[in-house]
Order: structure tokens, then C-alpha cells, then sequence
């Protein structure tokens, strides 16, 4: 069907200066009319509302032909009279340039590719394109071409204009219309956020700049930066937007890489993705300020410049992150200056080079299924400043390592198993050291071993040249009814030392104690002696202590199940019997005591008294002195004893044993 101009540009929303004057006379052009019958007064909504039903939704924006030389605004540029709009597809043919003189929008740029002529010419304005990338070689709309002029003038944007791609996911390039030419002008992807521009070709200008969105080269194809000169042209990804380079997809001028290929500049303020094998980047000045990530699901190795011989290898980064699965080689030596991720399960190897760390540098593991360290990315010597574990899993330490910054447990344990971590920051996090940490730097500052809540402060100037303290995740033999968490304290020197030892416990570790009535309870190589708390929280899961050796092994209890509380218990030899004698430090759920005693041998034990002895301070936090008299003869056989505390609950337990003049 034919469409005069004017409805034309009435069903697209432009309008020609033609077609505005026609326009005056159909709505009313500022007359009256108010006097107008009802249905006359709706007559152009009713025409826009035929047209559409008639159209449909197939109808597609115009083709914009070129008719000849000059402005992009003026309607004799165009075949027609109609200026191109954001939703309209612009073909520039052979022989004719086009001028901005604003900014400027379309939909599918489409210029054909005969000589080296210019065929768009932007000055300082913007061509914004939401559509394709497209090069002919005959008159439109022509056949595609896998080529395109090597001219840098065919696309012109001296003066600092520029095409910027808006809009969403699509293809930016198709393979055979577009080509990995021309040089010299200013491409800006400006993708809307979490959209992907794709090239399917190689794409060249003077300077590619990705300040939104991604702009992802779909396969081994090459991104050109080029003025037409060795060294010159840029890329530049900002800070959120993504440059995603496929399978040996390369950055450099030209196909083949030598000393006249590099580019002048890869400036990645924003990610540089790589999903699949590595190809080269070569460019004289390369800045990783940005993330760099490698993600493919099997070997990789990081990318180098590779036959670039004039470049700069690019070897130093802000943020590396190590994802998917498979081995990461280094290519050359590489220094991290930010954050070392390892993700995934994937895996970092050393390649034979050797790997920096930045004065304020952190490695990080953030996986989901149980990672491990390893040398390459945990050297003995020159490691990271800070250690971040921010994976649920668990992280197991490979070897004993240190950590001289912030070791934030954000998520999850690292698991030391018989190394040892060595600690000289603060901690954050929620996640512990399951195994032994040091430290060397002890005194009236609190000093966390691990998780930020254990903590041993001394009172005094006197304390350990270096102390360890060893996580089990399990209640201490002999003592059952403890939390599951067994802290052993191993100083070196300050055998006087007092502090304050603030521990830590879980709300799954419970283990049926009542958490309002934890306190701390620490072995003296025969029994667990309580020590009241002197604070607490529920809310973040701590018992405190105050005027303590921190020394041998600790636990947490409730108060109202108190572990051993005994201070000795021995067997002397009088005339012709043998006394015990015991005493305790807390009878507050003790009902009484039995004796225990067997000849030796495979003889069992037999309850020696009648009726059980009464705890005389029952349900007391008080100790006192007993003794109780066997009149068995000495001479009985080697005979041995052991004493049974009844608790208030009818629960049991066993000391001993030891025999006449053993304690």
C-alpha cells in the first residue's frame, strides 16, 4: 500500500518541515474548534487508529536512503525529503557524505563500501545507533561485504564526535557486513545495564570505548583499536561495563602479531572477561585497574602479549579473579596490587613464574564446594596482606602460612588441620580457624586467634613471647557435657602472665547447655576447674573471663552442669586401713559421693559405702575438705579406688583412679 509523506511522518512520530505545515491544517493549527461536531473533532485519532490496524504489527521503521551529499538534518540529504530518526535504518551509498550537525539517532547504520570516500562525517556530535553496524558494496540495499575501506577518514570523527551502540541485547556486527575495518574513529558501546552488544566480527576504530553494558567479540575474533599507525588507538572499558573476548579472540591492530601490532593503550577500569582460551593483548601501555577474570571451564593461561613483542605484557592487576574449573596458569611473572579471587573449583598454577603481592593486597577464596590453598597462590614468602574466606564450604590451609593484615572470616572455616596459620592483624567475620593459630604480638591489646570474638588480653606488660591456640570443634574427653569446642593454649614464656580470655561458641554446639549459665572451664592436667564468667553475649555467642593464666586446655559449660570440681583426690595408707580424702570447688549440682575400689587385676569395681556420702554444700557454687576410711586391709591385694559423684539429676560421673599414697 502507498503512504503519502505526510502520513508517513505522522505514523513514525518525525515530521518534515513539509509535513509539519500539513500537519497545522489537519489537527487545527491554533483555530477554534470548539463548534466542531464530536466526530469531526476526533478525525485525526481516528485516521492514526485506521492506519495502525491497517499497518499492523509487522510494519517496520523506513529505510533512510541517501540521496546525496550533505547534513543529516536537511530533507534534500535524503531520497524522499525525510530525516532520519531513532527507529529508522540509514543507508549512506557510494559517493555520498553525510554531516552532523546535532546529535543525531538510528536504528541500523548501514554505509557502503566503495573507495575510500567518507561516508559519515560527525564533527564533535554523537550518532547514537540502536540497531547493527552494517557495510555494502553496491547501492542499497546491496550486497554485504566482509571487507571495508582501510581509509581512517571513511568513518570521520575528528573534532570528538563518535558513534555511541545504545540499547539492548542484539548483535552489534554479523559475520560478511561488516569487516575489521576502517581506522581512525570513536566507537562507544552504551549498552542499557545487564545487556549484551555482540560482534561477530573484528571490529577496528581509533579509540573503543565500553562505558555500559558488554560488548562481547563472539568467537577468535580481534578487537582493533587503530589510527592508522604503529601504536595508536585505545580501549578503554569503564568502571561496570564488561569487555567479554571469545576463544582466542585478541586485542591488537592487525591479524598477525609482531612488533608493529600493538595498539597504544588496553585501559580496563571496568571487567575483562575471558570465557574461553586466552588469545594476546598487545598494546604499549596495558592497565588491569579494573577486574580481570578468567571463567572458562578448563585450563586456561592468563594472557600475555604474546607475538606482540613491542608490547607491554600484561602482567599486573588490580583484581584477578580465578573461576570456573580447571588449572590457571600464569603466563609471566604477575603481581596482584587488589584482590586474588579463586572461585569455583577452579585452581591457580605457578606455570614456572612467580606471583607479587601489592603492599595492600588480599587473597580471597569464594568458592561453593570445599576449596584448598596452594603455593601458586599462597607462597611461603611474599603473600597477601589480607586473607578473606567467603566460602561455606570451608577452605582447608595447605601449609603453614601467615597473614600480617585482616584475616576476615566472612563465611565459612578455614580448616588448618596440622599447620599452622600465624596471625598478626585484627579479624572479622564470622567463620573460625579450626586448628592452631600464633601470635607473637601479645600484651594489653586484645589479640583474636581466628574468629574476632577469641580473644586473650593481657593485664600487664608480662605476657608470652608467642602463644597458640588450637580450635577443636568437639567437647573434650572426660567432659561431655560441654559445649563442642575444646580451645588448647600452648604460650612460650610469661608463665605469670594474667589476662582476660574471651571465647567463642556456636549456637548449634550447644550441646543441651543452657546458654544464660556458660562459663569457663580449663583443665589442670587432672580436672576441669570452673571459672565464673566476668561477661558474656548471647547475641554474638562469647564467654569472658577475667585474672587468668591462659595456659592448658579450655571448654564452656552451664554453671548448672558443672564438669569435674575437684581439686584432688588421693588414697593414704592408716594402720590398717586406707583413707581417702577429696576435695571440691563447687557443689552446685552435686547430691553425694560413692567409693569405688577393686584388688586390681580384672577384679571390678565395687561400691565400698553403704549409703552414698552427702554432698554437704548441695546446690551450692562452695567446696569443701572430705575423707572417708576403707577399713579393707592393706594388705588386700594392690588395690585401687576411683570416686563417683552423684549429680542433682541422677547423672554420674567417675574420678580416678589412683591408689594408697597416689593422687
Amino acid at each position: 500500500m502507498f503512504m503519502n509523506r505526510s502520513e508517513t511522518n505522522l505514523m513514525s512520530g518525525r515530521r518534515s518541515d513539509r509535513s509539519r505545515s500539513a500537519e497545522g491544517s489537519l489537527i487545527g493549527s491554533g483555530h477554534d474548534n470548539r463548534n466542531l461536531h464530536p466526530w469531526r473533532k476526533s478525525m485525526p485519532l481516528i485516521w492514526i487508529l485506521f492506519w495502525l490496524a491497517l499497518l499492523g504489527p509487522a510494519t517496520r521503521a523506513s529505510d533512510i536512503v541517501s540521496a546525496g551529499t550533505g547534513l543529516w538534518d536537511a530533507p534534500s540529504t535524503w531520497k524522499g525529503g525525510m530525516v532520519p530518526g531513532a527507529g529508522d535504518h540509514v543507508f549512506v551509498e557510494a559517493g555520498h557524505s553525510v554531516s552532523l550537525m546535532s546529535d543525531q539517532f538510528c536504528a541500523d547504520l548501514n554505509l557502503h563500501a566503495v573507495g575510500g570516500q567518507k561516508r559519515l562525517v560527525t564533527g564533535p556530535f554523537r550518532l547514537q545507533v540502536g540497531g547493527k553496524l552494517r557495510a555494502f558494496t553496491g547501492a542499497a540495499p546491496g550486497a554485504g561485504t566482509s571487507s571495508l575501506p582501510s581509509s581512517p577518514g571513511w568513518i570521520d570523527t575528528a573534532g570528538g564526535g563518535r558513534i555511541v551502540a545504545v540499547g539492548n541485547s542484539r548483535a552489534l556486527t554479523l559475520a560478511g557486513e561488516w569487516g575489521a575495518n576502517p581506522p581512525g574513529w570513536n566507537l562507544v558501546i552504551a549498552a542499557a545495564p545487564r545487556q549484551t552488544l555482540t560482534c561477530n566480527t573484528a571490529l577496528k576504530a581509533g579509540n573503543i570505548q565500553v562505558v555500559s553494558g558488554t560488548l562481547a567479540m563472539n568467537g577468535a575474533l580481534r578487537l582493533a583499536p587503530d589510527h592508522g599507525s604503529v601504536g595508536s588507538g585505545s580501549v578503554a572499558v569503564e568502571a561496570g561495563a564488561v569487555l567479554q573476548l571469545g576463544s582466542n579472540a585478541s586485542i591488537q591492530r592487525v591479524a598477525a602479531a609482531s612488533l608493529t601490532s600493538h595498539c597504544g593503550s588496553v585501559l580496563i577500569r571496568g571487567t575483562l572477561s575471558f570465557p574461553g582460551t586466552v588469545g594476546p593483548i598487545g598494546a604499549a601501555r596495558v592497565e588491569f585497574s579494573g577486574t580481570v577474570e578468567y571463567t572458562a571451564a578448563s585450563a586456561q593461561t592468563l594472557v600475555t602479549r604474546g607475538g606482540n613483542a613491542a608490547g607491554a605484557e600484561p602482567s599486573q592487576y588490580m583484581d584477578l579473579r580465578i573461576g570456573g574449573s580447571g588449572a590457571k596458569s600464569l603466563g609471566v611473572p604477575t603481581q596482584i596490587d587488589g584482590t586474588l579471587s579463586v572461585t569455583g573449583t577452579a585452581s591457580l598454577s605457578a606455570g614456572g613464574h612467580a606471583l607479587f603481592y601489592g603492599e595492600a593486597s588480599t587473597l580471597e577464596y569464594s568458592g561453593t564446594e570445599a576449596q584448598e590453598t596452594s603455593d601458586a597462590e599462597f607462597p611461603p614468602t611474599g603473600g597477601p596482606r589480607h586473607l578473606r574466606i567467603a566460602n561455606p564450604a570451608g577452605v582447608t590451609l595447605h601449609a603453614s602460612r601467615m597473614v600480617g593484615g585482616v584475616l576476615a572470616l566472612v563465611v565459612g572455616d578455614l580448616i588448618a588441620g596440622p599447620n599452622v596459620l600465624t596471625q598478626g592483624g585484627t579479624s572479622t567475620g564470622s567463620g573460625d580457624v579450626v586448628g592452631t593459630v600464633r601470635r607473637f604480638d601479645l600484651g594489653r591489646t586484645p589479640r583474636s586467634f581466628g574468629n574476632p570474638h577469641n580473644t586473650i588480653t593481657f593485664e600487664s606488660d608480662v605476657a608470652p613471647s608467642s602463644m597458640d591456640v588450637k580450635l577443636i570443634k568437639s567437647s573434650p574427653a572426660g567432659f561431655a557435657q560441654a559445649v563442642l569446642r575444646t580451645y588448647v593454649m600452648t604460650p612460650q614464656g610469661g608463665d605469670e602472665a594474667i589476662g582476660t580470655i574471651r571465647l567463642r561458641y556456636l549456637d548449634g554446639e550447644l550441646n543441651g547447655n543452657n546458654e544464660a549459665g556458660l562459663a569457663l572451664f580449663r583443665f589442670d592436667g587432672q580436672q576441669w576447674i570452673l571459672h565464673q564468667k566476668t561477661d558474656a553475649d548471647e547475641t554474638e555467642n562469647w564467654v569472658q573471663c577475667t585474672g587468668l593464666r591462659p595456659s592448658s586446655s579450655w571448654t564452656i559449660s552451664s554453671s548448672t552442669i558443672p564438669a569435674v570440681v575437684l581439686v584432688h583426690l588421693f588414697a593414704v595408707i592408716d594402720r590398717d586401713t586406707i583413707v581417702l580424702h577429696w576435695e571440691t570447688i563447687d557443689e552446685s549440682s552435686t547430691a553425694g559421693f560413692n567409693i569405688l575400689s577393686s584388688a586390681g587385676g580384672n577384679d571390678a569395681a565395687t561400691c565400698v559405702n553403704r549409703e552414698v556420702i552427702e554432698a554437704r554444700a548441695s546446690g551450692l557454687h562452695e567446696g569443701l575438705r572430705y575423707r572417708y576410711r576403707d577399713r579393707t586391709p592393706p594388705s588386700a591385694g594392690q588395690r585401687r579406688y576411683w570416686l563417683e559423684r552423684v549429680l542433682i539429676n541422677g547423672s554420674r560421673e567417675v574420678y580416678g583412679p589412683v591408689g594408697p599414697g597416689g593422687s
